[in-house]
């Protein structure tokens, strides 16, 4: 059996009333004419087939009826505002969910993330690193960090910085194997660790573009050194002391600024492509987003000082 109760619009009508003493004053707070809060407490006396209010001439004055009703209503108003105060306060600190592809996430944006969520400190951050391609509305993703734009052609898409390449290895392993006295023309082809890239990362360079991007015609034997299939796995190998890694500076420049990677050899290849920011075009406004996106940008511009 459906609850039996009173119209909102009346119930406040007379409660302001009541508080104020007369339906003018009440009127001017509700943003209404005095007719209306008349007309509001007419239907409210219909519905309890009473009347609530003495109507006198320097204003109303509560009946027995209308008191008691009063104490009532007000406590449910109560409740209402501060129902909505609590509603209000969790959607206030909001939550944003940033996608992230998975060697970047873990080497290189998860270092930063306290620094960008101060930036909108009554924001939740949700933080997932997650492969190609996402979809947006099916994972209620509101940002996603990816290599190129080309597997979001439907989307809102920004460059974040271009990556650079160079060859990165550990101190001891410089050492063991006197790359010191090496030149990259005669460095073993057992000692260069091979990065075999995900589908989505189109175009991406290799041992052989490192070498000719210094002016150096050299095709490594393929098969022959390490080999792994993830460029973040690439430099924890090189921090390993498994063999030199051609590295991307966003995911090694950590370990090279303490001391646990070195680069033995001059070069960095920039990547064909940038990293980008993707939205969803529907979120362009969103002050939020715009505040990350802001402070993503802020940290990727140290990367690439």
């Amino acid at each position: 059996m459906p609850r039996r109760l009173p119209p909102l619009n009346a119930i406040r009508a007379f409660e302001a009333s009541a508080r104020h003493g007369g339906f003018v004053t009440a009127a001017q707070e509700l943003g209404v004419t005095a007719a209306a809060v008349s007309l509001q407490i007419r239907k409210l006396e219909d519905f309890y087939e009473a009347a609530l209010f003495h109507r006198l001439p320097s204003g109303v004055e509560l009946t027995e009826i209308g008191a008691a009703i009063f104490a009532d209503c007000t406590a449910a108003l109560a409740t209402l505002e501060s129902t909505t105060d609590h509603v209000e306060a969790r959607e206030a600190r909001s939550r944003i969910v940033i996608s992230c592809i998975n060697s970047l996430a873990h080497r290189w944006l998860a270092q930063h993330l306290a620094e960008i969520s101060a930036r909108i400190p009554e924001t939740w951050i949700e933080f997932r690193a997650e492969p190609d391609p996402v979809d947006f509305e099916d994972r209620s993703v509101d940002l996603r960090i990816t290599y190129g734009d080309h597997l979001y052609p439907h989307h809102d898409s920004r460059p974040l910085f271009v990556d650079r390449l160079t060859p990165i290895c550990s101190p001891d392993y410089a050492h063991r194997f006197g790359l010191a006295n090496l030149m990259p023309e005669t460095l073993p082809d057992e000692c260069l660790i091979q990065t075999w890239w995900s589908p989505s990362f189109w175009a991406y360079p290799t041992w052989s573009d490192w070498f000719a991007h210094i002016g150096l015609s050299r095709q490594p034997r393929a098969g022959v050194g390490p080999a792994v299939n993830m460029p973040a796995l690439a430099v924890d190998m090189a921090l390993a002391g498994m063999g030199v890694a051609l590295g991307q500076m966003s995911l090694a420049s950590q370990p090279i600024r303490e001391g646990r990677l070195i680069t033995p050899f001059a070069g960095r290849l920039p990547m064909p492509s940038a990293y980008c920011i993707v939205m969803p075009r529907s979120a362009r406004r969103k002050k939020r987003l715009a505040v990350l996106v802001a402070a993503l940008r802020d940290v990727a511009a140290r990367l690439e000082a």
